[in-house]
């Protein structure tokens, strides 16, 4: 799609998604040489070619390249998966913003310009390679990169994403983690492996972890989806959370709560 030159100015200053995404038209003299190169998004930055920029928000990571005025770009590629090759010899890329979350690649867009005319083009990142997408789609996905979030249980304030409710009126005591209004929980992690993943439209609307710091014993979470909801239990058990169901949880919270309580009268510690 192309615009027009007031459309372009429109988007260096006011289009939402847009962090300078627009390089300067630059008239070169003749005896000025184009430098031709191949960017290969695997490799590291080379600022001799382009302009590199990394800004870190929470989970996700914002990358940017911008091509010098003298630098031609006749191929974009991360490693073996081509991304963009310019379809007319006039036609080049300015700027290349990345999108990442927890490291992962997401989305991605490009500027391309020819002449006074620009358009852009879109990429999500799906099993491992870049697609090319509509900006629709984009603009759906690039919403649940802002609000998708993992709850960490060894370090569940990491991302400064949830408020903490503390609970403690008899035995163990248990924190109880929800999302501000902006973020959703789609994963529980536990050290490198996922205690709990979303399904279709599934969030976990609140965490409880039950133990002291450094000792959580038992936790369940709160799963909305749909028009209803449910709960899951889990067990620290073995080295890694285990599912367990309703009854045999409250048994054990029951026990542990009398346990603590025992010890803090006796000031001999349960193991």
């Amino acid at each position: 799609m192309l615009f027009s030159l007031s459309a372009i100015l429109w988007t260096m200053f006011f289009h939402p998604l847009a962090i300078v995404t627009f390089t300067p038209l630059v008239w070169l003299k003749p005896s000025e040489a184009i430098k031709v190169i191949e960017l290969d998004l695997a490799e590291e930055p080379n600022f001799d070619n382009y302009t590199f920029l990394s800004r870190q928000r929470g989970a996700v990571e914002t990358r940017i390249y911008g091509m010098y005025p003298k630098t031609f770009c006749r191929e974009v590629r991360d490693g073996g998966n081509i991304l963009w090759r310019p379809n007319h010899p006039q036609e080049r890329f300015s700027t290349l913003m990345i999108r990442k979350l927890y490291d992962t690649n997401v989305l991605a867009y490009m500027h391309v310009i020819m002449g006074i005319r620009f358009w852009y083009v879109h990429f999500g990142y799906n099993n491992g390679k870049w697609e090319e997408i509509t900006e629709e789609e984009y603009e759906r996905r690039m919403e649940r990169t802002l609000e998708d979030r993992r709850f960490y249980v060894e370090n569940p304030e990491s991302d400064y994403v949830f408020r903490v409710s503390k609970y403690k009126p008899y035995g163990i005591p248990a924190n109880i983690y929800m999302p501000t209004f902006r973020y959703k929980i789609k994963e529980v992690w536990s050290y490198d492996r996922i205690v709990w993943k979303a399904q279709g439209n599934e969030i976990c609307t609140f965490v409880a972890l039950h133990g002291n710091r450094g000792a959580i014993r038992l936790m369940h979470m709160f799963i909305k989806y749909d028009s209803s909801y449910k709960i899951i239990f889990f067990q620290w058990r073995f080295g890694k959370w285990q599912e367990m169901d309703k009854n045999g949880f409250y048994k054990l919270l029951n026990l542990y709560d009398f346990s603590e309580e025992l010890a803090n009268r006796t000031g001999r510690q349960f193991r």
